[in-house]
């Protein structure tokens, strides 16, 4: 998103000024001035840019005559910068000389400055928005030589958060959101309206958003353009379009809700639909914390069954071929040996299982496989081995007993720690 410039006003800075004000050798940054009379001095070296110039010309003269017609200090505020104006007031932020905060006064132009009209107007202004929750607190001060109305700043200005880089924390992008949305709605049930809404009239504080209520005359009032304007001024914020609360304020720009109440109404659907999902996910995460778990307790499970129960001792010839293989198992108790060999005693048996390496998967379903089926193979030689051996059918059902346990835990152990792997 294009970056955004303020001037003197409160308003954005057309695209062209900073071109031409570099082009004439100075900056937007500038005492206007300067800016003036930069302008001034291109527009009469170029003449093809004469009228080109003349919008922006007028506009820095009359903020150059706004600040030449006021004292530097008004009803003792020390004013600064000029954030609004219009054909019959200006309004200056500044610091009070007394304690120091900030603050803003409402000054007439001098053409106006005694009218009654006007200063009744500015009166009644004030009065009839007076102790509406979320408006910076005015009152009318009419015996200073110049009359103005005195506002009470409480909170940052937008305008000096711009322009924004980072999004801004969620809560306080809905706090703003909602407060003002308020703000707005209680100006409109007392029948007045904003009436245009710049950053530098927006204040924010970690609690809500503060309006600065100018009460501009001449404008006509618009509850519809009332909610675009603040909807535009906090999307300044979030440049990239992160939070999701932007992507429901971003369509009010071009087509706002009828009134503040039904956005306000439209903001808390909003919120509750994003709850209800945040809620959802919670659950399910809590659900798949508690599945993984339970897992991980049944896989320590596992493995302490596996380390609590040794394979039993003994040795046996589990099955004699025709081919006069002999397929045998051997236990000392802690480790299990066993495989295929031509005679006893036996050379070379390959480890089945130790407490280091555990079982060895294939060759345990190999010799399961020899004992189930040692009455298709040669049993009389398989008798006569097992005598010579020294060994027992007893002790080679106990050893596959465990055998077959052990491949069961073994499964399980597996599938667990994939499950805790995902």
């Amino acid at each position: 998103m294009a970056r955004v410039l303020f001037d003197n006003f409160g308003d954005p800075i057309p695209r062209s000024l900073p071109d031409l004000l570099a082009e004439a050798g100075s900056a937007f940054d500038r005492p206007i001035s300067e800016q003036r009379a930069a302008l001034e001095a291109l527009a009469a070296g170029s003449t093809h840019q004469l009228q080109r110039v003349d919008p922006h010309l007028l506009r820095l003269r009359l903020a150059e005559r706004a600040d030449e017609e006021l004292p530097r200090l008004v009803g003792g505020l020390r004013r600064d910068r000029l954030i609004a104006h219009d054909a019959l007031t200006t309004t200056w932020h500044g610091w009070c000389q007394d304690d120091g905060r900030q603050g803003a006064v409402r000054c007439p132009r001098p053409a106006w400055r005694r009218d009654p009209v006007l200063l009744r107007r500015l009166e009644r202004g004030v009065n009839a928005a007076r102790g509406l929750q979320g408006l910076a607190p005015a009152r009318w001060v009419s015996h200073d030589p110049s009359p103005h109305v005195r506002y009470r700043l409480d909170g940052i200005p937008l305008a000096s958060l711009l322009p924004a880089e980072d999004p801004p924390d969620p809560l306080l992008l809905v706090r703003w959101l909602g407060t003002g949305l308020e703000t707005i709605a209680g100006l409109h049930a007392r029948g007045l309206a904003v009436k245009g809404l710049t950053p530098h009239q927006l204040l924010l504080t970690s609690e809500r958003a503060t309006l600065l209520w100018l009460d501009p005359v001449e404008a006509p009032a618009d509850p519809v353009a009332d909610v675009s304007a603040l909807a535009t001024c906090l999307l300044l914020l979030d440049p990239d379009r992160l939070h999701p609360i932007v992507q429901l304020m971003e369509p009010w720009i071009a087509d706002a809700p009828g009134s503040a109440a039904e956005a306000s109404t439209l903001l808390r659907r909003s919120l509750a639909d994003h709850l209800v999902a945040s809620r959802h996910s919670l659950a399910m995460r809590s659900r798949s914390t508690d599945r993984g778990t339970r897992t991980a307790r049944l896989y320590a499970a596992a493995q302490a069954l596996q380390r609590a129960v040794p394979p039993p001792p003994g040795r046996c010839v589990l099955r004699a071929g025709h081919d006069r293989v002999l397929y045998l198992v051997d236990s000392d108790g802690e480790s299990i040996r066993g495989g295929a060999a031509a005679g006893v005693p036996p050379h070379g048996l390959l480890p089945l299982f130790t407490p280091r390496r555990g079982l060895d998967a294939p060759a345990a379903r190999t010799l399961l496989r020899a004992w189930a089926r040692r009455e298709d193979g040669d049993g009389e030689l398989r008798l006569a081995t097992q005598a010579r051996w020294e060994g027992s059918d007893e002790h080679g059902a106990a050893i596959v007993r465990w055998l077959s346990v052990a491949s069961r835990l073994r499964r399980a152990q597996l599938m667990l720690a994939y499950r805790l792997r995902r």
